[in-house]
């Protein structure tokens, strides 16, 4: 259909009152949706908007929730632009969390306000994947895949573990911008064992971060831009487009210090040089942690990799942290 229009308060249903929830497929050249679009049943069904451009707003929800089971799945495709704005995509679900992926081929991805969710009530956290090929952007967003027994994952930008494997269906932004009012949780949710955190990926040619990453304890943090200068400030762009901070990429040291610290490790992987001018200092005070500070440019050709101080003041019996350097045959400056 050239447009699909869905309004404030209308109501799409495909539930399964005893059983699992049904199927949607929209396609359309203009895809907008400020209403309600279900596939909730005793397991979660299954979602699917294929558009040129999608515009999900005005408190819009889409939802494949499992009421009695795992959740489902939502893919939000487009070939343009893509905006969530001020609404609620959720296929989480009473055992394990689902799966939702939003990605574009040409255009640009913006949440605003927007909550993102695949929570397993009594299981495992489900899978969050969201990516661009120019401009991935989350501003005041909230993205959950928390799990009662395991952590889930979030990839936002990439997905670097599969780029050499014809099974990734992920484009590398161009630029990924991460504002400082939103949320990426992938944690444990089980308040007795909190030790098995998910999976979160960070990743951009070019990556803005400022938002709050919590992988939870025992999970993993990767960041996989091109440059990457670890300081005390993010970057700076060289014009009004944020597509100009080409080069210019900076992580928090207090971002890093605040995941290795509550005992999750982190990875900083790229294909070009990781420079840090800002000192990082490490005290891990759970009894028996030992997350790992990784910092890899193999991907690259010869990229440098340049460090400042560096301290581990661990109280926790038999913390620690593990400091991993890797190169390509690239200098290292200690």
């Amino acid at each position: 259909a050239p447009q699909v229009t869905t309004q404030t308060n209308s109501l799409l249903q495909a539930n399964g009152n005893n059983g699992p929830g049904g199927n949607f497929n929209l396609q359309a050249t203009q895809l907008a949706i400020s209403g309600s679009v279900q596939a909730i049943g005793n397991t979660g069904g299954t979602i699917t908007a294929v558009a040129n451009t999608s515009n999900i707003s005005a408190g819009a929800s889409l939802q494949a929730n499992g009421n009695n089971g795992p959740g489902g799945a939502i893919t939000l495709q487009t070939t343009q632009n893509q905006v969530i704005n001020n609404a609620t995509v959720q296929a989480n679900g009473t055992s394990h969390g689902g799966n939702i992926q939003i990605t574009t081929t040409q255009g640009d991805i913006n949440l605003q306000s927007a909550l993102i969710q695949t929570n397993g009530a009594a299981g495992r956290g489900g899978q969050i994947a969201i990516a661009a090929t120019n401009y991935t952007s989350l501003e005041s967003s909230t993205v959950e895949a928390t799990g009662y027994t395991q952590g889930g994952t979030i990839k936002v930008g990439n997905d670097a573990s599969n780029n050499n494997n014809i099974g990734n269906t992920l484009p590398f932004s161009i630029f990924t911008n991460l504002d400082a009012n939103s949320i990426l949780n992938s944690s444990q949710t089980n308040p007795l064992n909190t030790t098995n955190g998910g999976y979160i990926e960070t990743s951009g040619q070019t990556i803005n971060l400022l938002s709050s990453i919590n992988a939870g304890r025992g999970g993993m943090w990767l960041l996989d831009p091109t440059n990457v200068t670890i300081s005390s400030t993010a970057g700076s762009s060289t014009g009004t487009d944020p597509l100009l901070f080409t080069n210019q990429t900076n992580v928090s040291a207090s971002q890093i210090q605040t995941a290795i610290n509550s005992g999750v490790s982190v990875q900083i992987i790229t294909d070009g040089t990781i420079t840090q001018s800002s000192a990082l200092a490490f005290n891990v005070t759970a009894n028996g942690s030992t997350p790992s500070l990784t910092l890899d440019t193999r991907s690259g050709s010869i990229q440098s990799i340049t460090t400042a101080a560096i301290t581990d003041t661990s109280s926790g019996t038999g913390s620690g942290v593990t400091l991993n350097i890797y190169t390509a045959g690239g200098a290292v400056t200690l």
